[in-house]
């Protein structure tokens, strides 16, 4: 066993992009291999064989490209068999899939065995192993049992094979209880898979800052495996678990720092975690040093976490050099003259505003008024001779309509006016007979 002094912390803290190779411990491998790898039986159309199809079995890592070195590390381990590849933009697999090399994984989780719920779908995978080794998968009898096999695994039988074969029953799936960790290196494994080193900054009106800070340590995984998660309660001698009720996840985790600093910070450094995440272990070391002696209650060390927040897990290579300024929640360090100076400004425009408001007002409005009143003699002065000669030609018959285009040509009324105008029309309403006379006289025109 190697344990790393915390000059060896310090160091990888000062060049993040240092290569970290060693030879693995055979539980770190199941450890990890319990969080990340898969077994898989797979089934491709083969016209050219007998039975159609080809069955393809293969055990893999799946991981960030930011973890190669961990991948050859594991090649390594199981001595240089498999090839890894580049699948996707980011992502980097280690595969295994010929027989010869599969015995090899095979005998690895024989003597070393994996705890989780994966160990189910060893157990599976190991039963096609030997269908395949014997070469029965090439009799009707052996695809089938091959279809059994795949039915009882994580992604079921595919849906064209449950056409062809209706009678196809699952295999009994393997029970795995009371999971028992038997190494330390297991628990090293497993966290570089499936932990995580956090630190919250949020909003506290308690805090001077406005700000308060929280380290966080937390492993996740499916539900099928929250009592082994439950069991690192005991494993620790800290923490709690939590299982939701509404997804299938489970949670292990730390938030109490004396207990973060003296048993989970202390753990790791005797048996460390490996590959990308170790940086994210150290970044969060120097979070703890600066909590443990109170720096994050000034704003220098306040300043100092955030920095360290903005460079962990997946903002690692997004970070940037940030100021005080940019933190959320943090109250301002300004004494009172300072900030009666810096609201100086603000006041005058202030009171400025409150001075010329009325003035304004004022001005607007007797502009608009002069308008309107302009505005209303030229309509006044171009709706006069259409009336005339709506009078000429249409006659008596319309009375009703001419009304309504002189109310709208005079748009300066005084009261009189309006009033004059409700009264030809109750006139009208008494009197069909009005003349044309009448109605001129009832209607003011400017001479």
């Amino acid at each position: 066993m190697r344990v790393y002094s915390p000059l060896f912390y310090l160091t990888l803290k000062m060049n993040k992009n240092i290569e970290f190779t060693q030879d693995l411990h055979p539980y770190f491998v199941t450890g990890f291999s319990d969080a990340e790898s898969s077994f898989i039986v797979n089934l491709l159309r083969r016209n050219n064989l007998k039975m159609g199809w080809q069955v393809q079995l293969r055990f893999q890592y799946g991981l960030h490209k930011k973890d190669l070195d961990l991948l050859k590390s594991i090649k390594t381990h199981f001595k240089e068999i498999g090839k890894i590849t580049d699948r996707e933009e980011d992502v980097i697999q280690f595969r295994v899939s010929s027989i010869n090399d599969l015995e090899v994984i095979i005998n690895h989780f024989d003597n070393y065995p994996l705890i989780t719920q994966k160990q189910a779908d060893f157990i599976l995978f190991k039963k096609a192993f030997g269908i395949v080794l014997r070469k029965e998968h090439l009799t009707p009898e052996g695809f089938q049992e091959i279809l059994r096999i795949r039915a009882a695994m994580k992604k079921g039988l595919p849906d064209l094979f449950k056409t062809e074969y209706p009678d196809i029953i699952p295999v009994e799936i393997p029970a795995i209880i009371d999971p028992e960790i038997k190494d330390a290196h297991w628990v090293s494994g497993f966290t570089s898979g499936e932990g995580n080193f956090f630190i919250n900054i949020s909003k506290s009106n308690s805090h001077k800052l406005g700000s308060s800070v929280k380290l966080r340590f937390s492993i996740t995984q499916h539900s099928r495996d929250a009592t082994l998660l439950k069991s690192l309660i005991n494993y620790f001698g800290c923490g709690n678990s939590y299982l939701s009720p509404v997804r299938e996840v489970a949670d292990f985790f730390v938030e109490k720092f004396s207990d973060l600093n003296e048993k989970i910070i202390s753990f790791f450094k005797k048996y460390p975690v490996l590959g990308v995440k170790s940086k994210d272990f150290a970044d969060f070391c120097e979070a703890s040093e600066i909590f443990k002696n109170q720096e994050h209650l000034t704003v220098e060390g306040l300043e100092k976490i955030w920095k360290i927040k903005n460079g962990m897990n997946r903002n690692r290579d997004l970070s940037k050099n940030l100021n005080i300024e940019e933190i959320p929640f943090v109250k301002s360090d300004m004494t009172p003259m300072v900030l009666f100076l810096f609201l100086i400004p603000f006041l005058f425009l202030a009171l400025a505003v409150l001075i010329l408001l009325p003035i304004m007002k004022w001005t607007i409005n007797s502009l608009v008024q002069y308008q309107v009143s302009k505005l209303s003699d030229i309509i006044s002065q171009i709706i006069r001779p259409l009336i005339f000669f709506f009078l000429k030609n249409k006659g008596e018959k319309g009375h009703l309509t001419l009304g309504i285009l002189n109310i709208i040509s005079r748009i300066k009324l005084d009261m009189n006016t309006w009033t004059a105008s409700l009264l030809f029309f109750q006139q009208k309403q008494k009197d069909e007979r009005l003349s044309n006379a009448n109605i001129l006289a009832l209607i003011p025109f400017d001479p």
